[in-house]
């Protein structure tokens, strides 16, 4: 009797996992990783990366002479760092994957012609990659990369970022206006580039829900502010923080800097 009462236990515990279903038993055997709800990775901003003969009328917080430049991620490198672009960031966001520690990411803001003279060379030699946003208007013009140097670029391995078209204070415009804004510069890029881009960076760092809408409109997956931070989640991925690199900061302060909580 106490044998078929067993028998019966088994056989009703067989046929109720029968019925779990498939996506559930998928669900339990998904890996911890794979359902992270952040990514602690330091994403850099640079903006000129120039020698003093070429800054003009650029603001001096906004440039680095190329030898900062190299001696910054050389000592980075040395410290173990090695770079993704912001568009890998973007899909280890998405799916929950986690990136290697000592991952971070360089972006350079504007699109100026310095990024392609001074700092693809570095970042070359030093087997790195990074994230240029562009201003769409004011590509080709004096100073700015051409759309040759963007598709050389992409071609090596770097991202090309969205950064709007005009690059001016969008705070007092419109949300057509605003809307036109993300949407010119981003068909503009996926006609020179033959791919859509998936990350953007705020105009001055600012974001208002207009934009941020714009931005979501676009189909893009991570967009960064100027906010100081290295934590990235799903729902802030709109709003994303980075670190700002400055002339006065040192190498080690720098890789510091990456590795402080």
């Amino acid at each position: 009797m106490r044998t078929r009462r067993k028998f019966l236990l088994d056989a009703s515990l067989f046929l109720l996992l029968a019925l779990v279903p498939a996506s559930a038993k998928a669900v339990r055997a998904t890996p911890r990783k794979l359902r992270s709800t952040s990514l602690r990775v330091p994403v850099l901003m640079y903006h000129r990366i120039a020698p003093s003969s070429d800054i003009g009328n650029s603001l001096p917080d906004l440039v680095i002479s190329p030898s900062q430049f190299e001696s910054q991620l050389t000592a980075l490198k040395r410290a173990g760092w090695a770079t993704v672009t912001a568009a890998t960031l973007a899909e280890h966001l998405g799916t929950g994957e986690p990136l290697p520690k000592k991952t971070m990411v360089i972006t350079i803001d504007d699109g100026r012609i310095d990024g392609y003279t001074y700092a693809f060379p570095i970042l070359q030699k030093l087997g790195f990659v990074a994230t240029y946003y562009v201003i769409t208007g004011r590509v080709a013009r004096s100073k700015y990369l051409t759309v040759t140097q963007l598709q050389e670029m992409a071609t090596s391995g770097m991202e090309i970022g969205n950064h709007t078209l005009t690059h001016i204070d969008v705070s007092k415009k419109s949300t057509a206006y605003i809307t036109n804004e993300v949407l010119q510069a981003q068909d503009q890029l996926t006609t020179w580039l033959g791919v859509a881009p998936v990350t953007f960076a705020y105009p001055y760092g600012a974001h208002p829900k207009s934009l941020e809408q714009a931005v979501a409109k676009a189909n893009l997956r991570l967009a960064f502010t100027t906010v100081l931070g290295k934590v990235h989640t799903p729902k802030t991925a709109l709003l994303s923080p980075r670190l700002r690199v400055q002339p006065s900061t040192t190498d080690m302060r720098r890789v510091a800097l990456l590795t402080s909580p």
